[in-house]
């Protein structure tokens, strides 16, 4: 299902899968916001949409939980994750991410749909950190297996 939300677009899937991450989430404190890792512009243009944001925007819609879209970006383009190593990983999404200062004080839930090394969302959780979020959880529909 993922891999068909993911690659071919077919977006009704976000609404299946963001019961199975609420259901996985029923254990965590409930947040102020959710928001998904976001794609640069340019890449955002060529997809089309970004599945993130859809498993974002379902969780929302099923739980009532407030899309927050305003408090982080990605400013820089990069080049994609696939393929590389785990420190490749790390290197590439350094300093791809930026948080609004709207995101300080806040309990938050960031949305992803794979998690490969944590790269992202590692990087994701510090600038949103950074910009004074209170605590941050990550959630993801699937883990890959580690990369050496």
């Amino acid at each position: 299902m993922l891999l068909r939300l993911k690659f071919d677009g077919q977006l009704y899937l976000a609404r299946p899968l963001a019961t199975f991450l609420q259901e996985a989430a029923a254990c965590l404190s409930r947040p102020d916001g959710v928001l998904a890792v976001p794609q640069h512009p340019d890449h955002l243009r060529r997809r089309g949409y970004n599945q993130a944001h859809e498993l974002a925007r379902a969780l929302c819609n099923l739980s009532g939980l407030p899309l927050r879209t305003d408090l982080l970006h990605r400013p820089l383009p990069g080049p994609t994750q696939a393929g590389l190593s785990a420190l490749a990983r790390r290197d590439n999404v350094r300093h791809s991410f930026a948080a609004s200062p709207a995101a300080a004080g806040l309990h938050l839930w960031i949305i992803d749909d794979v998690m490969t090394t944590g790269s992202t969302l590692r990087a994701a959780t510090e600038v949103l950190c950074k910009a004074g979020a209170k605590r941050v959880e990550v959630l993801f529909v699937a883990r890959t297996p580690r990369l050496p």
